[in-house]
Protein backbone atom coordinates (compact mmCIF):
# COMPACT_ATOMS: atom_id res chain seq x y z
CA UNK A 1 0.00 0.00 0.00
CA UNK A 2 2.80 2.42 0.92
CA UNK A 3 4.55 1.75 -2.39
CA UNK A 4 1.34 2.40 -4.30
CA UNK A 5 0.84 5.70 -2.48
CA UNK A 6 4.43 6.68 -3.11
CA UNK A 7 4.10 5.88 -6.83
CA UNK A 8 0.82 7.82 -7.01
CA UNK A 9 2.35 10.83 -5.26
CA UNK A 10 5.40 10.75 -7.55
CA UNK A 11 3.20 10.53 -10.63
CA UNK A 12 1.11 13.47 -9.36
CA UNK A 13 4.23 15.63 -9.05
CA UNK A 14 5.57 14.71 -12.49
CA UNK A 15 2.19 15.11 -14.19
CA UNK A 16 1.60 18.49 -12.51
CA UNK A 17 4.96 19.87 -13.62
CA UNK A 18 4.49 18.42 -17.12
CA UNK A 19 1.08 20.08 -17.38
CA UNK A 20 2.60 23.46 -16.50
CA UNK A 21 5.29 23.08 -19.17
CA UNK A 22 2.86 21.83 -21.81
CA UNK A 23 0.38 24.62 -21.14
CA UNK A 24 3.17 27.17 -21.42
CA UNK A 25 4.14 25.88 -24.87
CA UNK A 26 0.56 25.67 -26.13
CA UNK A 27 -0.27 29.19 -24.98
CA UNK A 28 2.77 31.05 -26.30
CA UNK A 29 0.79 32.54 -29.18
CA UNK A 30 -2.15 33.56 -26.99
CA UNK A 31 0.22 35.32 -24.59
CA UNK A 32 1.69 37.33 -27.43
CA UNK A 33 -1.77 38.34 -28.63
CA UNK A 34 -2.78 39.46 -25.13
CA UNK A 35 0.05 41.96 -24.65
CA UNK A 36 -2.25 44.35 -22.78
CA UNK A 37 -3.38 41.79 -20.19
CA UNK A 38 -1.99 41.72 -16.67
CA UNK A 39 -1.84 39.35 -13.72
CA UNK A 40 -2.09 39.97 -10.00
CA UNK A 41 0.61 38.15 -8.03
CA UNK A 42 0.34 37.50 -4.29
CA UNK A 43 1.02 34.87 -1.67
CA UNK A 44 -2.63 33.87 -1.68
CA UNK A 45 -3.51 31.62 -4.59
CA UNK A 46 -1.59 33.19 -7.49
CA UNK A 47 -3.63 32.13 -10.51
CA UNK A 48 -1.79 30.97 -13.62
CA UNK A 49 -4.73 30.91 -16.04
CA UNK A 50 -2.52 30.16 -19.03
CA UNK A 51 -1.45 26.99 -17.22
CA UNK A 52 -4.98 26.06 -16.06
CA UNK A 53 -4.05 26.19 -12.40
CA UNK A 54 -2.65 28.17 -9.55
CA UNK A 55 0.06 28.22 -6.94
CA UNK A 56 -1.03 27.48 -3.40
CA UNK A 57 0.91 27.82 -0.15
CA UNK A 58 0.24 25.12 2.44
CA UNK A 59 0.07 25.92 6.14
CA UNK A 60 3.67 24.71 6.38
CA UNK A 61 4.82 27.21 3.71
CA UNK A 62 5.21 24.58 1.00
CA UNK A 63 4.61 25.70 -2.59
CA UNK A 64 2.11 23.50 -4.43
CA UNK A 65 0.59 23.74 -7.89
CA UNK A 66 -3.13 23.02 -8.11
CA UNK A 67 -4.49 21.82 -11.46
CA UNK A 68 -7.96 23.30 -12.12
CA UNK A 69 -9.15 20.24 -14.07
CA UNK A 70 -8.42 17.63 -11.42
CA UNK A 71 -8.15 19.95 -8.36
CA UNK A 72 -5.13 17.87 -7.37
CA UNK A 73 -2.24 19.65 -5.67
CA UNK A 74 1.39 18.67 -6.11
CA UNK A 75 4.50 20.16 -4.48
CA UNK A 76 6.90 22.01 -6.80
CA UNK A 77 9.56 19.35 -6.39
CA UNK A 78 10.70 16.73 -8.92
CA UNK A 79 12.47 14.38 -6.50
CA UNK A 80 10.42 11.13 -6.40
CA UNK A 81 12.08 10.12 -3.11
CA UNK A 82 11.32 13.42 -1.33
CA UNK A 83 8.83 13.38 1.53
CA UNK A 84 8.15 17.12 1.07
CA UNK A 85 8.68 17.87 4.75
CA UNK A 86 9.79 21.30 6.06
CA UNK A 87 13.11 19.93 7.27
CA UNK A 88 16.32 18.61 5.75
CA UNK A 89 16.63 14.91 4.92
CA UNK A 90 19.43 12.61 6.10
CA UNK A 91 21.72 14.08 3.42
CA UNK A 92 21.04 17.62 4.62
CA UNK A 93 18.97 18.49 1.56
CA UNK A 94 15.73 20.50 1.68
CA UNK A 95 12.64 19.84 -0.40
CA UNK A 96 12.63 22.22 -3.39
CA UNK A 97 9.01 23.23 -2.67
CA UNK A 98 10.02 25.21 0.43
CA UNK A 99 11.41 28.75 0.51
CA UNK A 100 9.27 29.84 -2.44
CA UNK A 101 6.09 31.05 -0.71
CA UNK A 102 6.58 34.81 -1.23
CA UNK A 103 4.91 35.91 -4.49
CA UNK A 104 5.58 32.86 -6.70
CA UNK A 105 4.69 33.26 -10.38
CA UNK A 106 5.67 31.94 -13.81
CA UNK A 107 7.16 34.04 -16.60
CA UNK A 108 8.49 32.49 -19.80
CA UNK A 109 8.55 29.01 -18.27
CA UNK A 110 10.62 30.09 -15.28
CA UNK A 111 9.47 30.25 -11.67
CA UNK A 112 10.10 33.52 -9.81
CA UNK A 113 9.70 34.28 -6.12
CA UNK A 114 10.96 36.46 -3.24
CA UNK A 115 12.70 35.55 0.01
CA UNK A 116 13.19 37.56 3.18
CA UNK A 117 16.74 38.69 3.86
CA UNK A 118 18.66 39.41 7.04
CA UNK A 119 18.64 42.88 8.57
CA UNK A 120 21.19 45.24 7.04
CA UNK A 121 22.87 47.95 9.13
CA UNK A 122 23.43 51.21 7.26
CA UNK A 123 24.71 54.27 9.19
CA UNK A 124 23.40 52.90 12.47
CA UNK A 125 19.93 52.11 11.09
CA UNK A 126 18.77 48.51 10.65
CA UNK A 127 16.66 47.75 7.57
CA UNK A 128 14.68 44.66 6.63
CA UNK A 129 15.48 43.51 3.11
CA UNK A 130 14.47 40.86 0.61
CA UNK A 131 15.79 38.93 -2.37
CA UNK A 132 14.36 38.12 -5.81
CA UNK A 133 14.98 34.57 -7.06
CA UNK A 134 14.43 32.44 -10.15
CA UNK A 135 14.28 28.66 -10.60
CA UNK A 136 13.13 26.07 -13.08
CA UNK A 137 9.43 25.20 -12.88
CA UNK A 138 10.27 21.96 -11.08
CA UNK A 139 11.90 23.96 -8.26
CA UNK A 140 15.53 23.19 -9.17
CA UNK A 141 18.30 25.53 -10.33
CA UNK A 142 17.62 28.30 -7.80
CA UNK A 143 19.36 31.53 -8.78
CA UNK A 144 19.53 34.86 -6.92
CA UNK A 145 18.67 37.71 -9.31
CA UNK A 146 18.36 40.85 -7.16
CA UNK A 147 18.94 41.93 -3.57
CA UNK A 148 17.09 44.78 -1.87
CA UNK A 149 18.94 45.84 1.29
CA UNK A 150 16.48 48.54 2.39
CA UNK A 151 13.21 47.26 0.94
CA UNK A 152 11.01 44.36 1.98
CA UNK A 153 7.95 42.74 0.45
CA UNK A 154 5.14 41.58 2.71
CA UNK A 155 3.64 38.29 1.54
CA UNK A 156 0.10 39.72 1.51
CA UNK A 157 1.06 42.62 -0.81
CA UNK A 158 -0.57 42.54 -4.25
CA UNK A 159 2.01 42.82 -7.03
CA UNK A 160 1.21 43.13 -10.74
CA UNK A 161 2.77 41.54 -13.82
CA UNK A 162 2.27 43.60 -16.98
CA UNK A 163 4.11 42.79 -20.20
CA UNK A 164 7.70 42.09 -19.10
CA UNK A 165 7.63 44.02 -15.82
CA UNK A 166 6.65 43.16 -12.26
CA UNK A 167 5.31 46.18 -10.29
CA UNK A 168 5.59 46.18 -6.49
CA UNK A 169 4.78 48.59 -3.66
CA UNK A 170 7.64 47.67 -1.32
CA UNK A 171 8.06 48.72 2.31
CA UNK A 172 10.91 50.58 3.98
CA UNK A 173 10.91 49.17 7.51
CA UNK A 174 13.72 50.08 9.91
CA UNK A 175 14.70 50.54 13.56
CA UNK A 176 17.65 51.65 15.66
CA UNK A 177 19.98 49.44 17.74
CA UNK A 178 17.43 49.44 20.58
CA UNK A 179 14.64 48.29 18.21
CA UNK A 180 12.84 51.64 18.29
CA UNK A 181 10.79 51.70 15.10
CA UNK A 182 11.20 54.47 12.53
CA UNK A 183 8.20 55.57 10.49
CA UNK A 184 7.73 53.11 7.60
CA UNK A 185 7.23 54.16 3.99
CA UNK A 186 6.05 52.68 0.71
CA UNK A 187 8.39 52.81 -2.29
CA UNK A 188 7.32 51.82 -5.80
CA UNK A 189 9.55 49.40 -7.72
CA UNK A 190 9.30 47.60 -11.05
CA UNK A 191 11.48 44.71 -12.19
CA UNK A 192 12.31 44.02 -15.85
CA UNK A 193 12.05 40.24 -16.06
CA UNK A 194 13.93 40.04 -19.35
CA UNK A 195 17.18 41.59 -18.14
CA UNK A 196 16.78 41.30 -14.32
CA UNK A 197 17.15 45.01 -13.61
CA UNK A 198 14.81 47.20 -11.61
CA UNK A 199 13.52 50.78 -11.64
CA UNK A 200 12.86 52.73 -8.45
CA UNK A 201 10.07 55.30 -8.86
CA UNK A 202 10.69 56.71 -5.40
CA UNK A 203 8.87 56.99 -2.11
CA UNK A 204 5.08 57.24 -2.39
CA UNK A 205 4.03 57.92 1.20
CA UNK A 206 5.22 57.44 4.79
CA UNK A 207 3.12 56.33 7.74
CA UNK A 208 2.61 53.71 10.42
CA UNK A 209 0.58 50.62 9.41
CA UNK A 210 0.77 51.75 5.79
CA UNK A 211 0.50 49.31 2.90
CA UNK A 212 0.20 49.33 -0.87
CA UNK A 213 -1.48 47.18 -3.48
CA UNK A 214 -1.44 47.04 -7.26
CA UNK A 215 -4.93 47.45 -8.73
CA UNK A 216 -4.64 46.77 -12.46
CA UNK A 217 -4.11 48.44 -15.81
CA UNK A 218 -6.55 51.19 -16.80
CA UNK A 219 -6.30 52.68 -20.29
CA UNK A 220 -2.75 51.45 -20.62
CA UNK A 221 -1.57 52.82 -17.27
CA UNK A 222 -0.65 50.74 -14.23
CA UNK A 223 -2.71 51.83 -11.20
CA UNK A 224 -1.83 51.20 -7.56
CA UNK A 225 -3.34 52.14 -4.20
CA UNK A 226 -1.85 53.20 -0.87
CA UNK A 227 -3.82 52.46 2.33
CA UNK A 228 -3.06 54.18 5.62
CA UNK A 229 -4.79 54.80 8.99
CA UNK A 230 -6.33 58.19 9.67
CA UNK A 231 -4.29 58.50 12.88
CA UNK A 232 -0.60 58.22 12.08
CA UNK A 233 0.86 56.66 15.25
CA UNK A 234 2.59 53.34 15.99
CA UNK A 235 -0.03 50.68 16.62
CA UNK A 236 1.10 49.88 20.18
CA UNK A 237 1.09 53.57 21.05
CA UNK A 238 -2.57 53.68 20.07
CA UNK A 239 -3.21 50.59 22.18
CA UNK A 240 -1.47 52.05 25.25
CA UNK A 241 -3.41 55.31 24.90
CA UNK A 242 -6.67 53.35 24.70
CA UNK A 243 -5.76 51.40 27.86
CA UNK A 244 -5.02 54.60 29.77
CA UNK A 245 -8.22 56.31 28.63
CA UNK A 246 -10.58 53.33 29.07
CA UNK A 247 -8.94 51.23 31.81
CA UNK A 248 -9.27 47.96 29.91
CA UNK A 249 -7.03 44.93 29.38
CA UNK A 250 -4.39 44.67 26.66
CA UNK A 251 -6.52 42.20 24.72
CA UNK A 252 -9.61 44.43 24.82
CA UNK A 253 -7.59 47.46 23.75
CA UNK A 254 -5.97 45.66 20.81
CA UNK A 255 -9.37 44.43 19.63
CA UNK A 256 -10.96 47.89 19.98
CA UNK A 257 -8.16 49.73 18.19
CA UNK A 258 -8.17 47.18 15.38
CA UNK A 259 -11.95 47.25 14.91
CA UNK A 260 -12.34 51.03 15.17
CA UNK A 261 -9.39 52.06 13.00
CA UNK A 262 -10.38 54.25 10.05
CA UNK A 263 -8.33 53.71 6.91
CA UNK A 264 -7.91 56.13 4.03
CA UNK A 265 -6.65 55.38 0.54
CA UNK A 266 -5.16 57.14 -2.47
CA UNK A 267 -4.75 55.81 -5.99
CA UNK A 268 -1.88 56.57 -8.35
CA UNK A 269 -1.00 55.84 -11.96
CA UNK A 270 2.42 55.21 -13.45
CA UNK A 271 3.57 57.41 -16.32
CA UNK A 272 6.81 56.18 -17.89
CA UNK A 273 9.42 56.65 -15.13
CA UNK A 274 7.24 58.49 -12.59
CA UNK A 275 3.84 58.29 -10.90
CA UNK A 276 1.04 60.75 -10.18
CA UNK A 277 -2.19 60.76 -8.21
CA UNK A 278 -5.14 59.59 -10.32
CA UNK A 279 -7.57 62.32 -11.34
CA UNK A 280 -10.39 59.85 -10.79
CA UNK A 281 -10.31 58.07 -7.42
CA UNK A 282 -12.49 55.18 -6.22
CA UNK A 283 -11.31 52.38 -8.53
CA UNK A 284 -12.66 49.08 -7.18
CA UNK A 285 -11.27 46.52 -9.62
CA UNK A 286 -10.28 45.90 -13.21
CA UNK A 287 -11.67 43.09 -15.35
CA UNK A 288 -10.98 41.98 -18.91
CA UNK A 289 -13.92 44.02 -20.16
CA UNK A 290 -13.64 47.22 -18.16
CA UNK A 291 -13.27 48.95 -14.81
CA UNK A 292 -15.45 49.38 -11.72
CA UNK A 293 -15.49 52.61 -9.71
CA UNK A 294 -17.47 53.95 -6.78
CA UNK A 295 -19.50 56.99 -7.80
CA UNK A 296 -21.77 58.65 -5.22
CA UNK A 297 -21.67 55.48 -3.14
CA UNK A 298 -22.75 53.23 -6.02
CA UNK A 299 -20.65 50.97 -8.26
CA UNK A 300 -20.24 52.21 -11.82
CA UNK A 301 -18.94 50.12 -14.69
CA UNK A 302 -16.85 51.75 -17.42
CA UNK A 303 -16.32 49.45 -20.39
CA UNK A 304 -13.25 49.53 -22.58
CA UNK A 305 -15.67 50.44 -25.36
CA UNK A 306 -16.62 53.62 -23.46
CA UNK A 307 -20.06 52.41 -22.35
CA UNK A 308 -21.02 52.96 -18.70
CA UNK A 309 -23.54 51.42 -16.33
CA UNK A 310 -24.45 52.31 -12.73
CA UNK A 311 -25.66 49.53 -10.43
CA UNK A 312 -28.42 50.64 -8.08
CA UNK A 313 -26.97 49.40 -4.82
CA UNK A 314 -25.29 51.45 -2.11
CA UNK A 315 -21.95 50.19 -0.84
CA UNK A 316 -20.97 51.79 2.46
CA UNK A 317 -17.67 49.92 2.65
CA UNK A 318 -17.13 48.76 -0.90
CA UNK A 319 -15.01 45.83 -1.95
CA UNK A 320 -14.66 44.17 -5.33
CA UNK A 321 -12.65 41.49 -7.09
CA UNK A 322 -12.49 40.03 -10.57
CA UNK A 323 -12.72 36.23 -10.50
CA UNK A 324 -13.00 35.33 -14.17
CA UNK A 325 -16.37 35.64 -15.98
CA UNK A 326 -17.75 37.45 -12.91
CA UNK A 327 -16.99 40.37 -10.60
CA UNK A 328 -17.75 40.14 -6.88
CA UNK A 329 -19.10 43.22 -5.09
CA UNK A 330 -19.41 43.39 -1.30
CA UNK A 331 -20.37 46.06 1.23
CA UNK A 332 -18.36 44.91 4.24
CA UNK A 333 -21.42 43.83 6.23
CA UNK A 334 -21.87 40.37 4.74
CA UNK A 335 -23.91 41.38 1.69
CA UNK A 336 -22.44 40.44 -1.68
CA UNK A 337 -23.36 40.38 -5.37
CA UNK A 338 -22.02 38.79 -8.53
CA UNK A 339 -21.91 40.69 -11.80
CA UNK A 340 -22.18 38.41 -14.81
CA UNK A 341 -19.89 40.23 -17.23
CA UNK A 342 -21.33 38.46 -20.27
CA UNK A 343 -24.75 40.05 -19.56
CA UNK A 344 -24.00 42.89 -17.15
CA UNK A 345 -26.49 41.44 -14.65
CA UNK A 346 -26.26 42.11 -10.91
CA UNK A 347 -27.00 38.90 -8.99
CA UNK A 348 -27.52 38.90 -5.17
CA UNK A 349 -25.61 36.14 -3.37
CA UNK A 350 -26.79 33.92 -0.51
CA UNK A 351 -23.32 33.96 1.02
CA UNK A 352 -19.76 34.76 -0.01
CA UNK A 353 -17.25 31.92 0.22
CA UNK A 354 -13.57 32.41 -0.63
CA UNK A 355 -13.85 32.25 -4.40
CA UNK A 356 -10.63 31.69 -6.32
CA UNK A 357 -12.00 31.80 -9.85
CA UNK A 358 -15.23 31.09 -11.74
CA UNK A 359 -14.97 29.00 -14.90
CA UNK A 360 -17.73 27.44 -16.99
CA UNK A 361 -20.42 28.19 -14.42
CA UNK A 362 -18.46 26.61 -11.57
CA UNK A 363 -16.85 28.51 -8.68
CA UNK A 364 -13.58 27.12 -7.37
CA UNK A 365 -13.67 27.79 -3.64
CA UNK A 366 -11.15 27.48 -0.81
CA UNK A 367 -12.45 25.82 2.34
CA UNK A 368 -10.94 24.30 5.44
CA UNK A 369 -11.59 20.87 6.91
CA UNK A 370 -9.72 19.79 10.06
CA UNK A 371 -7.36 22.74 9.60
CA UNK A 372 -6.46 21.54 6.10
CA UNK A 373 -7.31 23.67 3.09
CA UNK A 374 -9.31 21.99 0.36
CA UNK A 375 -10.44 23.36 -2.99
CA UNK A 376 -13.85 22.37 -4.27
CA UNK A 377 -16.31 23.25 -7.02
CA UNK A 378 -19.66 24.90 -6.33
CA UNK A 379 -22.13 25.67 -9.15
CA UNK A 380 -22.63 29.44 -9.38
CA UNK A 381 -26.42 28.99 -9.16
CA UNK A 382 -26.02 27.55 -5.66
CA UNK A 383 -24.40 30.79 -4.50
CA UNK A 384 -27.24 32.99 -5.72
CA UNK A 385 -30.46 34.01 -3.98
Amino acid sequence: MKNLLKKAATRSVIVSIALILLAGCNNADSKASEAESFRIVSMDETIESEYNGMFDITNRSRLDFVDFSSLEAAPICDDPTCKHEPRANADGEMCQAYGKSNHPFIYKNKLYYFRDAEYTEIDGIYYRGCEFWQSEINGTGNKLLLSFDKLMLYEYTRALLFKNRLYLPMTIESHDKDFNEFEPAIELISIDLDDNTYSDYGKVRSGYSIDGEMMGVVEGKVVFQINYPETNLPFMEKVNRYIEENKVSDEEAIRAVTENETYLSEQFEINDDSFRKCDKQGLLCVSKKGYYYIKDGKPEYVGKDGKTKTYEITLANAGASYVGEYVILSDGSGKAWLIDESKGELLPMKYLPQIIIIKDGQALVSDYTNNEKIIKRIPVNELLQ
